[in-house]
């Protein structure tokens, strides 16, 4: 009775799709955190680096730990997974907008007044 949680045959591959996710999202932040020759002139401040490396990696991390420990413990381990999770959406969700920010306020300076004034309108000939 100490597995039911763990009698289907489908539970096999919440610990394999938890195991493989957990593993692949670590390989995705060692290599986010070794992208930075591709930056140019940008140097990561503090909450890139926490909130692209080292909270995903927590993440991951717990996700990944989680599956291995599915089989002793199996109820805990399936809450453990649900709040690694929820703490990936989190995650998720805090980059997409932080990106989107930066895109928007990118556009603006692209489109600053005194650029406007450089360009002639060919109309205006």
């Amino acid at each position: 009775m100490r597995f039911a949680p763990l009698a289907d045959w489908n539970n096999f591959y919440v610990i394999a799709g938890s195991s493989a996710g957990g593993l692949t999202g670590l390989t995705f932040v060692v290599i986010a955190s070794n992208i930075r020759h591709n930056l140019g002139n940008y140097l990561p401040v503090r909450e890139d680096w926490i909130w692209n490396v080292i909270m995903p990696g927590i993440g991951y991390g717990a996700l990944l730990s989680m599956a291995i420990l599915l089989w002793r413990h199996p109820d805990p381990s399936l809450y453990g997974v649900s709040a690694a999770s929820m703490l990936l959406l989190f995650i998720g969700i805090h980059n997409a907008w932080d990106i989107a920010v930066w895109m928007t306020l990118r556009k603006h300076e692209g489109t600053a007044p005194e650029d406007a004034d450089d360009e002639k309108n060919p109309r205006d000939d």
